[in-house]
C-alpha cells in the first residue's frame, strides 16, 4: 500500500502540464509544432496535437491548414442555437478530458491543444459563427478542465497580415488586442514573439513548458544528443499528423 501510494504522489509531481496554443493567422502556431514535438517529445512518453477541442462529439475534420476565411462571410447563429451548440462543445470538453484527455496524461504524455475552442471564442466569435451571451463561453472555460500552460505567439499587426491575408487590418487589430488582454488575465498564461526567428521561438515555448519539471522527467533535456534527436523525430512528426487528421 505504501509503495502504491508513493507512485500515485511520484505520478502527480511529473505529470506533464496540459497547454493551449493561441494566436491570429500567420502567427506560426503550425510551424512551431512542427519544430516543437520534435524536441519535447523524449521528455514524456510522446506528444498528442489536439485541433481546438476533443472532437469526440459532433467531431470536424481539421482544415489541414488550409486558409478558409469563408466562415468570416457567414452569418452568425442565433443567441439559441449558439447556446445550444455551446452546450454540445461543453459536454465534448467534459467527456473528452476525462475519456480522451486525461487517460493520455496518465500515461505521461504531453497533450498540446492547436487552438482552444472556448478561448478562442472568446476573441474570434465570428470564426465559430457564435452569437449568443459573451459570458457563457467565458464561463465554460472557468469550470469546465483546462490548460495549465496557455501560449500566445503575438506580433504585429502588419507581419501578421503579410504572412496570411485572412482578414482587414482592423480586424487583426481588434483580435491582437483581445488576445492580449484575455492571455494576460489567465493564469499560467505566456506571451511569446513570433517575428523572432522560428527557432528563437521554439526554444522559448520548450523553456516555458518545460519550466519547473523535476529533472527526472526531463532526462538530459538539454545534454540530449542531437543523434537521440533525430531518432524521436519521425515517430513525434507522425504522431502529430495523425492527431491532425
Amino acid at each position: 500500500m505504501l509503495t502504491l501510494l508513493h507512485r500515485i504522489r511520484h505520478h502527480r509531481k511529473t505529470e506533464l502540464p496540459l497547454v493551449a496554443l493561441l494566436g491570429l493567422d500567420g502567427s506560426g502556431k503550425s510551424t512551431l509544432l512542427q519544430a516543437l514535438v520534435t524536441r519535447i517529445a523524449p521528455i514524456g512518453a510522446g506528444v498528442e496535437v489536439i485541433h481546438r477541442r476533443p472532437g469526440l462529439i459532433a467531431a470536424r475534420r481539421p482544415a489541414d491548414g488550409q486558409p478558409h476565411p469563408g466562415h468570416y462571410a457567414k452569418p452568425t447563429h442565433s443567441a439559441l442555437r449558439s447556446a445550444a451548440k455551446l452546450t454540445v462543445i461543453a459536454m465534448d470538453w467534459l467527456l473528452g478530458y476525462w475519456i480522451f484527455v486525461r487517460p493520455r496524461r496518465a500515461r505521461g504524455m504531453w497533450v498540446i491543444f492547436d487552438r482552444h475552442y472556448l478561448l478562442d471564442m472568446q476573441v474570434d466569435p465570428l470564426r465559430y459563427r457564435y452569437g449568443g451571451p459573451g459570458w457563457l463561453p467565458r464561463l465554460l472555460a472557468r469550470v469546465l478542465p483546462g490548460p495549465e500552460r496557455v501560449i500566445l505567439l503575438d506580433a504585429p499587426v502588419e507581419l501578421l497580415l503579410a504572412r496570411k491575408p485572412e482578414v482587414s487590418h482592423a480586424e487583426a487589430t481588434r483580435q491582437r488586442s483581445a488576445y492580449l488582454t484575455l492571455v494576460r488575465g489567465l493564469p499560467g498564461s505566456h506571451i511569446v514573439d513570433a517575428a523572432q526567428p522560428p527557432e528563437r521561438v521554439v526554444a522559448e515555448v520548450e523553456d516555458i513548458l518545460t519550466a519547473g519539471l523535476p529533472p527526472d522527467s526531463a532526462p538530459g533535456r538539454r545534454a540530449e544528443s542531437s543523434a537521440n534527436r533525430e531518432e524521436t523525430a519521425p515517430a513525434a512528426r507522425a504522431f502529430f499528423r495523425r492527431s491532425r487528421s
